[in-house]
């Protein structure tokens, strides 16, 4: 009697040869799964779903439709409840979808594999997802932008993600992840923004971020990372900002990083990092934001600043000398 059980079960949720037999009907299932595992009668807004007369599911709410399938879904802020239903696997055209800020719950279902049309969004995040993210969303390769952060997702950063080359964002903050940063990620050589803080993260900074060459955020505060800054970073020449604020790195301040001319922020406070502030970090033309308190830096303060800076925030360090008059005269400084 179990076992039977168990194949009816599996049974329930249809493979990809099933979908794309029954194509239309196979989505009008798939919507109406997940209305029912979502608690659709509780939706903000579900016109069109829970009409029993309705059969054009083009027409619904958050679904956009080309040639009579569906590519694209957005409920995001729309009060579902509940789990992801996997039969949405069967949505095999859908280029975006979009269920970010509700109250889903469970785990990302592996069966979202089958999306290989995602192009632009998958996007996840503000919600009390659990569990592992699935290496199978490697599969995934023409996605640009995957948010699946402010859940509770756990375990590791699949290196199976290097996969998806031309994706541009990815959002994973503020979520239990543990183990360290696959240096596989390296090969997302698109990606503009990488979002990982307030996890668990730990072990080193892979060098081998720095073929990040289109990376303009690096966001990896608040984590448990040890180890030194990688010199190596200087050659993701288009960073803008490094937020690496509230770990446990150590070591010194590379002197390369003066080479990222384009910075305009940095924020290295609350670590262990010793040694001196570079010379030529101080007076980065565009940066606008320095922020290294609470380390065991030592040495003095630069004479000159950035004409950008709005913020010098230097506090709880090791460093000696006075005030240089020039700072009364910079008149961007908002907070020192």
């Amino acid at each position: 009697m179990v076992c039977r059980l168990v194949i009816l079960v599996l049974a329930a949720v249809p493979s990809t040869a099933d979908c794309r037999r029954r194509s239309s009907s196979a989505e009008s299932s798939a919507l109406t799964a997940l209305f029912d595992a979502t608690n659709g009668a509780g939706w903000g807004n579900n016109s069109g779903w829970a009409d029993a007369a309705s059969t054009d599911y083009c027409s619904w709410y958050g679904v956009t439709c080309s040639s009579g399938s569906v590519t694209a879904l957005d409920l995001s802020s729309n009060s579902l409840t509940g789990t992801i239903a996997s039969e949405i696997a069967c949505l095999n055209a859908v280029q975006s979808l979009d269920v970010w800020s509700n109250l889903l719950s469970g785990s990302i279902p592996s069966e979202l594999a089958s999306l290989t049309a995602l192009t632009t969004d998958l996007d996840m995040g503000i919600n009390s997802l659990s569990g592992s993210i699935p290496r199978e969303l490697s599969s995934l390769t023409a996605l640009t932008h995957m948010d699946l952060k402010i859940n509770s997702l756990s375990g590791s950063i699949p290196s199976e993600l290097s996969s998806l080359i031309v994706l541009t964002s990815l959002s994973m903050q503020t979520n239990s992840l543990s183990g360290s940063i696959p240096r596989e990620l390296s090969s997302l050589t698109a990606l503009t923004a990488m979002v990982l803080y307030s996890n668990s993260l730990s072990g080193s900074i892979p060098s081998e971020l720095s073929s990040l060459i289109a990376l303009d955020n690096l966001d990896l505060d608040t984590n448990m990372l040890s180890g030194s800054i990688p010199s190596e970073l200087s050659s993701s020449a288009g960073l803008l900002y490094m937020y690496l604020f509230g770990n446990s790195i150590s070591g010194t301040i590379p002197p390369s990083l003066s080479s990222l001319s384009m910075l305009q922020g940095i924020f290295l406070h609350q670590n262990l990092i010793s040694g001196t502030i570079p010379s030529s970090l101080w007076s980065l033309a565009d940066n606008g934001y320095l922020s290294m308190y609470s380390n065991s830096l030592s040495g003095t303060l630069a004479l000159t600043l950035s004409p950008k800076i709005k913020l010098l925030a230097l506090g709880n360090n090791g460093l000696s000398g006075t005030v240089p008059a020039g700072y009364a005269t910079a008149t961007t400084l908002q907070s020192m």
